[in-house]
């Protein structure tokens, strides 16, 4: 299949373990991950646009 970066495009082939590590990575620190993708196609190759939210908690604030 094909993969584009934005500026090139190449044949990719590999285990898929990417983004199932992300997800992993995110959902552990209690965030979010999502894909939006309008379509494949391989002569245009838009790709997909992948959106990852993780919550930000405040520790201790010290006044100096």
């Amino acid at each position: 299949s094909l993969h584009s970066t934005g500026k090139t495009k190449f044949k990719g082939g590999g285990p898929g373990l990417g983004l199932a590590l992300a997800r992993g990575i995110v959902t552990a620190h209690g965030g979010h991950i999502w894909v939006q993708s309008n379509r494949y196609d391989e002569i245009d190759c838009p790709g997909s646009t992948f959106y990852v939210v993780l919550p930000l908690r405040l520790t201790q604030v010290i006044n100096v």
